[in-house]
């Protein structure tokens, strides 16, 4: 039995190799006029469906019910650690999905992405209110690294098979580095959007994560890493495509 665990785990580790690979020559091929096609098809596509989403009362509302269900799981390490009760948890819940419901209606009026932005320091303020200042300081620091955990986790779970998967310590280190290397919008910081790892992995500067992430993690384990900046390339490089596209001539 353990030989056949060991044989998948070395094919799981060659795959996520060639993977690796495959999205660093992907990052450097340019754009087929089919492929350019597609994408005016699909930016039209989500045009279409942004503007629904923030102007179509029940799809707002189905949004929220989204955020409402999303942040009882995300936030449950956070209320567990305040020693929140059930009562207290669902009213943190009320907070996060109000914030989410100003960024829509912000949104449907036409805001700017900057202005978007302001949505988090509203909820910390009403959190503050709610349940104090020490537990506001907690839920600003979770918000703080919300994303760059959620990508570092992303990344774990995609490297789990590798023949050194991350510790509970690298993975928090790595966490920090993500999170003090990343250059947050409004499209990644707002609840109401769905977690965007294409675009998350645009706003990362990855020189300097590769090279403070190469003193905690080991070769093997900064394989997957690189591989990850190859494929924020193809994302980049995809974006530009589909900005271009969408822009009338």
């Amino acid at each position: 039995v353990q030989a056949a665990e060991k044989e998948l785990a070395d094919r799981a580790a060659a795959h996520a190799r060639r993977a690796a690979a495959k999205a660093a020559a992907s990052a450097t091929t340019e754009l087929s006029p089919e492929a350019l096609a597609a994408l005016a098809q699909k930016a039209k596509y989500e045009e279409a469906w942004t503007k629904l989403e923030r102007t179509d009362p029940k799809m707002r509302e189905l949004r929220l019910a989204q955020v409402r269900a999303r942040a009882m799981a995300e936030y449950r390490p956070l209320f567990w650690r305040l020693g929140f009760t059930p009562e207290q948890s669902e009213r943190a819940s009320d907070l996060i999905v109000e914030d989410a419901r100003r960024l829509l209606e912000r949104q449907a009026e036409g805001a700017a992405e900057s202005d978007a932005n302001e949505a988090p320091a509203d909820c910390i303020a009403a959190f503050r209110d709610r349940f104090g200042s020490a537990a506001a300081d907690r839920f600003a620091e979770f918000e703080r690294t919300r994303f760059p955990r959620f990508f570092v986790t992303m990344l774990s779970a995609r490297t789990h098979f590798l023949d050194e998967p991350y510790t509970g310590q690298q993975a928090e280190q790595l966490v920090e580095i993500v999170a003090n290397h990343w250059a947050a919008g409004a499209a990644e910081r707002s609840r109401a959007n769905e977690q965007d790892g294409a675009a998350f992995r645009r706003r990362l500067d990855w020189d300097a994560v590769l090279a403070q992430a190469g003193t905690v993690l080991s070769p093997t384990q900064l394989q997957g890493l690189r591989g990850m900046a190859a494929q924020a390339r193809l994302d980049t490089q995809l974006a530009a495509a589909k900005n271009e596209v969408a822009v009338p001539k």
